[in-house]
């Protein structure tokens, strides 16, 4: 008996120590365990061929900062010919989903953006909206208001009901309040995984209203709200959808029958101000989100997800990004990523620009003919031996974006150049007046996110004069 205990023992430790050893290699060849977990030099500690890790500083690590030439001027402006010929035509809507992480969290840069664009290439209306959101009292660019009993299934969370995502990588379903189960008695296998519903009896609604913060968010003409399907395996019987729109004191009754992996109902085709939407279904229907816009002009879509690195958005199948853009038409996709991705003690950023050129490369094929721009990620800041200084990283991350943009033939804006580079958010929160970004050093409040926006509006319309020029020429030639 001794000796059976002495050798499970025995196999726990040679196993333990097999996976310690294999650790560092199986770290190098899985993205996932590059981007969540550090790793360790052990046999650096026996071979001087493999000497010991260290933090190396901004002005220490050329490797972060010099690039080839030729990549270093990359920006891929020229890739843009699609969306710079709609703002050329003005012909109906000029559409362009901005997806990005915190840093644009609360419609920030985006809504400087679509004001920017809306004022010079017309354009009403905020866009797309999800059903609910976490920073509802934050944003400023619309008045959004929701019931609390709504299930969200955000980008970075699992999905338990395994419906698809929409447009944004989210999707919303109707939620029945039930009371807990007795877990002494109930059979623990049957108990959901996902939280628990809020008690409330109020019914499914959402309402979205109007702002004055700018011209283009003060109306909209048309509204329309993104639906899914009842999945094929589910055993609830399909029932439309019982939709009541009101707006004013006007209400009408409409029902969602659709059958389409996206389905939309048009709410209005006429201007409003506010409008609410209650909502009767079953819980097994997805609610990707409404649109409030206007039929000609720029509509900017702000897709926010805390915590993504971008990667994620691939999640979105590829039916779902086909059937949004046949409804949608985007002419531009922007992707603002990064942050999440940090670490001043990674030094090869490879994995990062093979997965970012992967999800490039997914948008190109499922929407496709639609110009698609980068925007590196932003400077942050962090404290190395005992002084702030710009992460290590940031330089890493912006050159295997910019490597990204590159092999996908995409177009490439750095952030962190254009901020200043080397020590830009230490200046942005310590110097400048008013501060331009929070004391974590990492994120943007509004004023910076209007300086940081009018850099990528100049980027763009710099590209937008370089067309306009080549256009111009083409046709004297002819």
């Amino acid at each position: 008996m001794k000796l059976n205990q002495f050798s499970k023992t025995l196999l726990i430790l040679l196993a333990a120590a097999s996976i310690l050893l294999a650790y560092p290699f199986i770290h190098e060849k899985v993205p996932f365990l590059k981007q969540h977990f550090r790793t360790y030099d052990f046999w650096g500690k026996f071979y001087h061929s493999y000497p010991k890790e260290k933090i190396v500083t901004p002005s220490e690590d050329t490797l972060a900062v010099e690039e080839p030439e030729e990549m270093r001027g990359y920006d891929g402006l020229s890739t843009l010919t699609n969306f710079f010929r709609a703002l050329q035509s003005r012909d109906g809507q000029i559409r362009i989903a901005y997806y990005g992480d915190s840093s644009i969290e609360g419609d920030l840069v985006s809504q400087t953006l679509r004001d920017s664009l809306q004022r010079r290439f017309g354009g009403k209306g905020v866009g797309f909206v999800p059903i609910t959101t976490h920073v509802s009292g934050f944003r400023r660019s619309v008045r959004h208001r929701f019931s609390p009993n709504w299930y969200t299934c955000k980008v970075t969370t699992n999905n338990y009901r395994k419906l698809p995502r929409g447009i944004s990588g989210e999707y919303y379903t109707i939620w029945h309040y039930t009371p807990k189960p007795d877990t002494l008695s109930a059979d623990s296998t049957l108990v959901d995984t996902m939280p628990p519903p809020a008690a409330y009896n109020g019914g499914h609604w959402v309402s979205l209203g109007t702002t004055r913060l700018n011209p283009g968010t003060s109306t909209f003409r048309n509204a329309r709200l993104f639906y899914g399907t009842i999945k094929t395996d589910s055993q609830t019987v399909f029932k439309p959808a019982n939709l009541t729109v009101t707006i004013g004191k006007e209400e009408q009754i409409m029902s969602l029958d659709g059958r389409d992996a996206v389905n939309e109902v048009w709410l209005t085709q006429s201007a409003a101000g506010r409008i609410r939407l209650d909502i009767s279904a079953s819980s097994a229907l997805p609610f990707f989100g409404a649109s409030l816009e206007s039929p000609q002009g720029v509509i900017v879509d702000n897709f926010s997800a805390r915590g993504n690195s971008g990667i994620l958005l691939t999640n979105i199948t590829p039916v779902v990004l086909e059937q949004f853009q046949s409804k949608l038409d985007y002419e531009l996709v922007i992707l603002q990523f990064g942050l999440n991705v940090l670490n001043a003690e990674m030094e090869d950023y490879s994995w990062y620009e093979k997965e970012m050129t992967r999800l490039i490369r997914y948008y190109q094929a499922h929407m496709p003919g639609v110009d698609i721009l980068v925007v590196g990620v932003s400077d942050k800041a962090t404290r190395i031996d005992g002084k702030m200084m710009t992460d290590p990283s940031v330089p890493r991350i912006t050159r295997a974006q910019r490597q990204a943009a590159q092999n996908a033939g995409v177009a490439f804006f750095s952030l962190y150049e254009a901020m200043g580079g080397e020590g830009a958010m230490i200046k942005w929160v310590e110097e400048e007046t008013p501060r331009l970004a929070n004391l974590d050093y990492a994120h943007f409040n509004f004023e910076g996110a209007d300086k940081a926006a009018q850099m990528l509006l100049d980027f763009l319309m710099d590209g937008y004069a370089q067309y306009l020029k080549k256009d111009t020429l083409g046709q004297l030639i002819q």
